[in-house]
This record gives C-alpha cells, sequence and structure tokens, in this order.
C-alpha cells in the first residue's frame, strides 16, 4: 500500500476548504471548532454515530429543528474535508427527523411592493425621512447580497 505525500495530502485539504462558502465559511469552521471542543471536554477521542448522536442531542435542548439541520450540514462538511469521514448516521439522521416531527416554523411578517411602495410615496416627510432613508438603504443592501 502506497502512502500518499503529505504535501499532496495538504494540497487536496486545501482545495476542500475552498469550496466552503465564502460568505460562510467562518461559521463552518465555528461550528467544527465547536464539535472539537465538545469533544475534548467529554474525553470523546473518535467520531462515532453514538458521540455525533448524542452531541447533536444536547444542542436539542437550545436549537430549533431548523438550526439543527443547518449545523449537521455543516459540520458534515467540516468532518469530512477535516477528516474524512461522512456523518451522513442512520440513527443520527432519524433523530434530527423526529426533532422537525411537528415543528411549525415562524413565518417572518414581510412587505409587499405595493405597500413599500406607498409608505415611500405617501409617508409624509417631516415625520419619516429618517426612516425612509433607512429603509431604502436596508433594501439596496439586500440586493447587492
Amino acid at each position: 500500500e502506497e502512502e500518499i505525500p503529505q504535501h499532496i495530502l495538504e494540497e487536496a485539504k486545501g482545495a476542500a476548504l475552498n469550496h466552503l462558502p465564502t460568505k460562510s465559511r467562518q461559521r463552518y469552521e465555528k461550528e467544527y471548532t465547536d464539535f472539537k471542543k465538545w469533544m475534548e471536554k467529554n474525553c470523546v477521542r473518535k467520531i462515532t454515530e453514538d458521540s455525533v448522536l448524542v452531541y447533536f442531542s444536547n444542542r436539542a435542548k437550545t436549537l430549533k429543528p431548523s438550526s439543527l439541520w443547518r449545523k449537521y450540514s455543516m459540520l458534515r462538511t467540516c468532518i469530512n474535508i477535516n477528516q474524512n469521514t461522512d456523518i451522513k448516521y442512520p440513527n443520527l439522521i432519524a433523530f434530527l427527523k423526529r426533532q422537525a416531527s411537528g415543528y411549525k416554523p415562524k413565518k417572518s411578517l414581510t412587505f409587499e411592493r405595493e405597500e413599500v411602495n406607498k409608505f415611500l410615496v405617501e409617508a409624509p416627510n417631516e415625520v419619516y425621512l429618517s426612516m425612509k432613508v433607512v429603509f431604502i438603504i436596508c433594501s439596496l443592501w439586500r440586493l447587492s447580497l
């Protein structure tokens, strides 16, 4: 069995890290760091289905199901890149699905385009000018994302 040189492994890892979304790379890395700290604190030496299940069971006490899935996805990607291990464990997936069972996400209230236009045109500038400016700037900022 031929061993792969260390510089090739490091270059491959660097290339894989470049696949992380640029804007959210820090969040991915933070999730991975938090998991490693949890492992260290709980004397977990190896990533197993049981250890990851306990980790997410603890996280489920404070997180909503949608956040659990997001964090699972980030952690799965980072563990795959850094340790070449896939954590798509059947019991873990079943646990995450059970957490989401019956969960009703809150629907954010949004303004319709007509409501926004009406506010910008009809609201008196003497009272609402600063609010209009903030609203327009925030809208433009969101469009640039």
